[in-house]
């Protein structure tokens, strides 16, 4: 987790990590966005996120290595993981 303006009261899991197939993302806070980047800063998808407490984000297709996941509020907060695909 690399940052946390505007999430101070929210418990968000992201798991497994590293994973080969996928990620589950739990604890997501209404209204947000979920958007998966390389490393060069490539947007490779976003999922709009209205009011799911747990998304899946799919892995399997993804080239192994490291990946980063904003998850920003409507506000422009936002939290961000590195997630690793073998």
């Amino acid at each position: 987790n690399l940052g946390v303006a505007g999430f101070e009261n929210t418990m968000i899991n992201v798991y497994p990590n590293p994973t080969t197939s996928g990620w589950t993302v739990s604890g997501i806070p209404a209204n947000t966005d979920l958007i998966l980047s390389d490393m060069t800063g490539k947007t490779i998808f976003t999922i709009p996120n209205g009011n799911e407490s747990k998304l899946e984000i799919p892995a399997a297709r993804l080239s192994s290595g490291l990946y980063l996941l904003h998850i920003r509020n409507r506000g422009n907060a936002d939290v961000v993981y590195k997630l690793i695909k073998e």
